[in-house]
Order: C-alpha cells, then structure tokens, then sequence
C-alpha cells in the first residue's frame, strides 16, 4: 500500500514537472523581426515600473540603442516580476523566455562566484564606484569571464549600497544593540551578514520588505537607499544608520542564441554601449538614494554615521564571509586569497570622483530629483 501511494505521488510529480517545462517552454521564443524591425523582449524582475531605473536607465538605454540603430531595434520591457521573478532571472535566459535579462547574480553564488565578491560587506562605496571596479575585475581576471560564458555579457552593476533603516525611532550605533534585532532582508548574502551582527534576519526577499515591516515581522531592515521610495520603505522608518554596509550585484545579459541572431552593425551598438549602460544603472542607483536619505533628513529622521572604531568591530564580526568566499573560490581550483586581494586593490584603485557621467546619459534623468 506504502508503495503504491509513493508510486502515485512520484508520478504526480513527474506530470507537474513535465507540465511546468512545457509551460515554459511553450514561450520560449527567438528575437522576432517584424516589419525589418527585431523585437527584444526584455526583462528586469529586481526593479518595478515605478523604481527610478526603469525610466532613468532601462528604457534610456533601450531608446538609445533604438535611436543608434535607426529604428532597426525595439524593446519590450518587463518590469518587476510581471513576467519573471528574480530567483528566475537566469533560467529565464537560459531557456529563452527573454532576449535580454537584469539577472539577479546575488542569488546564484555558485555561477557568479568571483562576481558575488563586490557583495562582501565595507568593500564597494556605493553603486557608482561599485559599477568602475566590476567593469576593471571583469577585465583583469580571466577568470570571471568565464563565469559570463553561454550569454552575451553586457556589464555588471549593483544595487544601491545597503544601510539599516529601523521603524521603530531608534538608532542603532553598535554591534550589541544589533544582537537579536529582527530584521527583513532581500538576499542570502544580507541575511548571513546579519547572523553574524547577532540580528535575527528574515529572508523574505526585497519586494516582501514592505510588508514584513508593516506586518511587525521586522522592527528594521538592511535595505538599499535608492529603492526605499519606490518601494514604500520611507513610510514604515524613521531611523537610518549608515555605514554602506554592501550591494548585491546583477549582471546585463542577452540570451547567446539572440546575440548570434543580430546584424554586426547592431551587435557593434550593443558593444559600444559596454560598460555604459551598467556605469548609467551606477550613477542613477548612487544619485537617487543621495536625495532619497537627504529628503529624510529634511523630514526630521534620524541619522547615525558610526565612528571607524565601531566600523573596525564590525568589519571583525563578518569576517568569516570573505574567508568562506576565499575558501570557496579555493575549492573550484582558483586562488581565492589572490582574487580577493585583486578585487580590493581595484576598489582602493578606482575612487567615486573618477566615475563620470558619460555623453549619452545627458538626455536623461540619471537618478537626479529634480532634472526631467
């Protein structure tokens, strides 16, 4: 009888899991030309219609790239998880569900390895600076090009640098007023850096933030600047520590077969626009959330800026993340120490005053408040 139970559950499974692939499968599709135009369906599931880079970087850039090629080009964006979610941003590339995708890398360590480094806490300025030294890594380390092999790379760029925001009117200046404070994360990464703070972190992904703060699930939540008007979070806190703890990374990504499909002289705008189009994500993530926190301030928030000395402590506590991403690294047969200093030499190397605005953003907003 067991056995039998157990065989119909198996094969309920299995038809579930069949059904699901053909779902998926059935809108899997190739860029599609119409009328001598190719159709790119494009995908940004971190990031929701209202989030200043849907306007501000995706859609300048897929105008940009209409415009450079003459109208050879044009995008369909999707935006937020109303086509995808970000646990499925790869996999949606992979099988051919998007021509072009933001994929979410902090959620797939074990692919972007050498890439999850710019996520390790204290490492990156913010989202700016962050965009110049993957750009440089991608460059100088051979092997995280590998890690971008069966997709066209198009450049990295990360979240806004994550700070702790609390709801509840109190800041949180040291590493014993953080033990055992509940806070609601959006990655894994995030959530190990808070164990190791001595927070209880609850993963519940960035869009579900709103609503573990609101639903009391969280009294604080580590969260990027720029994000936290659009996506609500300035209406639940009212207290801000920061200390630029860390971003989470995302790569540009068009689908191989998409690639392979395009004219030369369409590919050549594509290129032309790399780094470009990761550097404009930079720029308009760093430049939104400085007017975000400031008009935080304006509101009568309060703001905590820790002393090096604190800062020192708690680079100490999340210390076991670099020495497992080290150790990590050695198990795939790369010298994870080697890389590890790499990466910190880049980010010492390359300052924010050195990361321009390049010539084509001017036509747009690039995360400015009050330019249109």
């Amino acid at each position: 009888m067991k056995k039998s139970i157990l065989d119909q559950l198996i094969a309920r499974a299995v038809l579930y899991a069949t059904a699901a692939v053909m779902c998926f499968a059935s809108i899997v599709h190739p860029a599609i030309e119409e009328n001598g135009v190719i159709q790119i369906k494009a995908a940004t599931p971190s990031h929701v219609i209202t989030h200043r880079l849907s306007k501000d970087a995706y859609q300048l850039f897929g105008h940009d790239v209409e415009k450079r090629t003459n109208g050879k080009v044009k995008f369909t964006w999707f935006f937020g998880d109303s086509l995808i979610k970000p646990s499925q941003s790869y996999e949606a590339l992979r099988a051919g569900v998007v021509d072009l995708v933001v994929v979410a890398a902090y959620l797939y360590p074990d692919d972007f390895t050498i890439t999850e480094g710019l996520s390790l806490p204290f490492t990156m300025q913010n989202s700016a600076h962050a965009a110049d030294v993957a750009w440089k890594m991608y460059k100088t380390i051979p092997e995280m090009r590998q890690e971008m092999k069966g997709f066209k790379f198009l450049g990295i760029f990360t979240s806004d640098v994550l700070n702790l925001h609390s709801t509840d009117g109190k800041l949180i200046k040291t590493l014993d007023e953080m033990k055992n404070i509940r806070v609601a994360v959006g990655s894994g990464s995030v959530a190990q850096m808070g164990k190791l703070f001595g927070m209880e972190p609850q993963l519940v992904g960035y869009s579900e933030v709103y609503m573990a703060l609101q639903r009391n699930i969280a009294s604080a939540t580590l969260f990027p600047n720029a994000p936290l008007r659009s996506f609500r979070v300035t209406e639940l806190t009212s207290a801000h520590t920061i200390a630029n703890f860390k971003v989470d990374p995302m790569i540009i990504a068009m689908r191989q077969e998409t690639w392979n499909e395009l004219p030369p002289e369409v590919q050549q705008v594509f290129d032309e626009l790399t780094p470009s189009f990761a550097r404009l994500c930079g720029h308009t993530l760093t430049n939104e959330g400085t007017w975000v926190l400031e008009e935080l301030k304006k509101r009568g928030d309060l703001f905590y800026t820790p002393p090096a000395e604190e800062v020192a402590k708690w680079k100490q506590a999340i210390k076991p993340m670099y020495d497992a991403w080290i150790n990590r690294l050695d198990a795939k047969g790369l010298n994870g120490k080697a890389i590890f200093a790499q990466m910190i030499e880049i980010s010492e190397q390359i300052k924010v005053t050195d990361t321009p605005e390049d010539a084509w953003w001017a036509q747009g907003r690039i995360g400015k408040k009050n330019k249109k």
